[in-house]
């Protein structure tokens, strides 16, 4: 049998793509039972009162802890020059 240990859990998150709004759909509904979160990738410097608001329901979700917008400045911190290197090695 097994035992219950103290480690944490790594949420599984399914991103959707290609738009940032995420659509109050079916689509959500289903993702929410299957997942347990739901991201979607954001420009730098974007705001919830930005041109595509979230939908209530993502609002709700990321209230809850259920939805994580991904920026993508703050993924890589290095600036863009800094990884030509790795782009030389890799062509």
């Amino acid at each position: 049998m097994a035992t219950p240990t103290n480690r944490t859990k790594i949420k599984q998150t399914i991103l959707y793509y290609p738009t940032i709004s995420v659509p109050s759909s079916r689509w959500l509904r289903q993702a929410i039972l299957y997942w347990d979160e739901i991201g979607s990738i954001v420009p730098q410097r974007y705001d919830e009162k930005a041109l595509i608001p979230y939908t209530p329901d993502i609002q709700y979700l990321k209230a809850e802890g259920e939805f994580r917008p991904f920026r993508t400045d703050l993924i890589y911190k290095r600036p863009v020059e800094s990884r030509s290197g790795f782009r030389k090695r890799t062509a």
